[in-house]
């Protein structure tokens, strides 16, 4: 995975809004790796392997692609406390997160789904 360029500027948050609904633009922070290029390419590697047919979310293939990605499942927490609704049932937030292409990333994607109606509680699915 290539570096940023000294052109690049990323920002975690863009802009700030007051009490009194006034955006105020945040600064850009200084660029600088924190992974090296080995770790990250060992890390690519890792999650192209979920969209393999081997990894979890062999359902995220995308033809003339090579995507990466990474499933999530888990229980969503209720009001109150716990995990268990009042009837004592589980709910569940299944999600996915791909990349494409894995060799210069440029196009991301995130998929949540609260509560699944059809009980299929995995992220791959």
């Amino acid at each position: 995975m290539p570096g940023p360029s000294s052109e690049t500027v990323t920002r975690l948050v863009d802009a700030t809004v007051d009490g009194q609904g006034h955006t105020h633009a945040a600064p850009a922070a200084s660029s600088h790796r924190v992974m090296s290029v080995a770790v990250a390419d060992q890390m690519n590697n890792m999650l192209r392997g979920v969209v393999t047919g081997t990894g979890t979310a062999p359902l995220a293939k995308v033809d003339g692609y090579t995507v990466f990605g990474k499933t999530g499942t888990a229980r969503e927490p209720q009001p109150g406390g716990g995990y268990t609704d009042k009837a004592g049932r589980y709910h569940y937030d299944a999600t996915f997160v791909g990349v494409v292409p894995a060799q210069q990333p440029a196009l991301s994607v995130i998929v949540i789904i609260q509560d699944p109606s059809d009980g299929n509680i995995y992220g791959g699915s």
